[in-house]
């Protein structure tokens, strides 16, 4: 498939005025619907195909239409999916691990200066409330917890958040795809697809074939087993 030149990333400003139409609009689908759908309407998967179709292809596979179960809803589903990963991630990035630790432990602080406002007197429904002891026990267990966490436990924290909140998105896409997009597509012409997208928006880098085959290792690998 044509490689496309992808559309800038939201800088500061973008993100902050989204934010403030949000609060105007009505929230991620408002927005997502002016500012996200046409931007994802440009990605070669979208264009000159047909209203009810997409573009597909594999590297073993040529180029051709597919057609969707429902185009509207893809679009629509892939935007909000994109606006909320989008939004996420400006907000982690702004997280400095030394001022997550310094909240954390203020949060502490207060937490603890709520506890030594507890009343001591006897509790008439003590079968309903736990004792002192047993709230001091707990809460010098919790204190010792958080207060060993260095600033590189925060560092770990927020990359590993940063990883779930792309994790989520693949999910979410991958799903999308496979509710709204169509039923004829295989997975590994889901997965090129999706990293087109990703391109396009500039959330990964590199070529559609190999984005899509690190999505995939990502995949299985933080995928988590299923139950019964």
């Amino acid at each position: 498939m044509a490689s496309q030149k992808p559309s800038p990333g939201l800088s500061t400003a973008t993100a902050e005025k989204i934010v403030q139409r949000m609060a105007e609009l009505g929230g991620t689908q408002a927005i997502a619907s002016r500012e996200f759908e046409p931007r994802l309407l440009q990605t070669s998967l979208f264009q000159e195909c047909g209203e009810e179709y997409i573009w597909g292809e594999t590297p073993s596979t040529p180029k051709r239409t597919f057609l969707c179960q429902n185009r509207p809803m893809l679009v629509r589903a892939l935007a909000e999916a994109l606006i909320q990963y989008e939004l996420l991630a400006r907000r982690l990035a702004k997280s400095i691990p030394q001022k997550a630790q310094q909240d954390t432990l203020a949060a502490l602080e207060r937490i603890e200066q709520s506890l030594a406002l507890m009343p001591t007197r006897r509790q008439h429904a003590s079968t309903h409330r736990p004792r002192r002891p047993t709230i001091n026990k707990a809460w010098s267990i919790v204190q010792e917890a958080i207060r060993t966490l260095s600033v590189e436990d925060y560092v770990r924290v927020a990359k590993a958040r940063r990883r779930e909140a792309r994790m989520h998105l693949l999910n979410t896409m991958c799903h999308t795809f496979a509710a709204y997009g169509p039923s004829a597509y295989t997975q590994t012409a889901v997965y090129n697809g999706i990293a087109i997208i990703l391109l396009h928006f500039e959330i990964e880098k590199g070529t559609p074939e190999k984005v899509a085959a690190r999505l995939l290792r990502w995949q299985h690998h933080y995928r988590k087993p299923s139950k019964g």
